[in-house]
């Protein structure tokens, strides 16, 4: 983040890490990243992480539920 700060015109990194701006005020930059915040972590956005996890846990448990069976079970 610091590295993307130093890039940005305006924009600086304080000694205690946080960004402050040439043209902004603190609790401006306060205020957009609030707003960055709620609209990436929308109840959508979490639900869909959710639903990922969900799938890949699943997917997880099955194969090694299959690496557990006797190798008897196998064959035909």
């Amino acid at each position: 983040m610091s590295e993307l700060v130093a890039q940005t015109p305006g924009y600086h990194v304080g000694p205690d890490g946080s960004v402050y701006s040439d043209a902004y005020s603190a609790k401006h930059i306060a205020e957009l990243r609030k707003q960055i915040d709620r609209r990436f972590h929308s109840p959508l956005q979490i639900a869909r992480v959710v639903f990922k996890l969900t799938r890949i846990l699943n997917w997880r448990v099955k194969a090694k539920a299959l690496l557990t069976i006797p190798s008897s079970w196998h064959r035909s």
